[in-house]
């Protein structure tokens, strides 16, 4: 396989999701889908956009909206994102990756390594 130096693109660091119990998730999808609104599990999270666990399949490039609440305080994180790629789990359950249609400011996610919700940055293999 012939490779390109020059093509390579840094990729920002993702931060692996570990404080599953310390926040709430609710997707939200457009109305009409079916369900429209159900809660999932985060799995990553980066400047640029998430990962997520859920029960319900989502399609590529469905458009969606993320509301991530803390249940012992009022931080809460609204993010619109696209569904980027989606992955089938053993157990039936789903694995997706979203682009965040902004970027997720930096106090967000310093709020989220403050209520170890967040680790250091995830392998990326």
């Amino acid at each position: 396989m012939v490779s390109d130096y020059w093509d390579y693109v840094a990729r920002k660091p993702r931060h692996a999701a570990e404080g599953g119990e310390a926040f709430e998730v609710c997707v939200e999808r457009v109305p009409g889908s079916m369900p429209t609104v159900f809660s999932a599990h985060l799995t990553n999270l980066s400047r640029e956009g998430l990962g997520f666990c859920a029960n319900v399949p989502l399609e590529i490039d469905e458009w969606l909206t993320l509301k991530i609440q803390a249940k012992l305080s009022d931080f809460r994180l609204v993010l619109p994102a696209t569904v980027r790629w989606r992955k089938k789990d053993s157990d039936g359950t789903w694995t997706f990756g979203c682009k965040a249609e902004r970027l997720i400011d930096w106090e967000s996610l310093g709020e989220m390594f403050l209520q170890d919700a967040l680790v250091a940055e995830l392998e990326v293999g």
